[in-house]
């Protein structure tokens, strides 16, 4: 299992269309996905209204966790596409 936290940079935070996408991306991988704001309860990254409830702007910290069930390789990669999606950068 991976856990990082990623800093938002992009200018609209994680709205409808980013959230959208983040979904569209955490489905490709075959692992589950998880993100939290810090201090707060866990949503499936893989739900658009779960991602819309944490109410995520620009500068806000989450936490995204990835389960890959041993495949360290994987969780590396699901992590650097979803956070490059929060950060507004191109994806890997």
């Amino acid at each position: 299992m991976l856990q990082r936290q990623v800093t938002i940079t992009s200018e609209h935070g994680l709205h409808a269309r980013p959230a959208a996408e983040f979904v569209r991306v955490a489905e490709t991988f075959k692992c589950s996905v998880h993100v939290a704001r810090p201090g707060e309860d866990w949503v499936n990254g893989k739900s658009v209204l779960g991602l819309l409830t944490l109410a995520a702007e620009k500068g806000q910290g989450l936490f995204i966790r990835i389960d890959a069930h041993g495949d360290p390789d994987l969780e590396h990669r699901a992590f650097e596409a979803l956070s490059a999606i929060l950060q507004n950068r191109e994806q890997p």
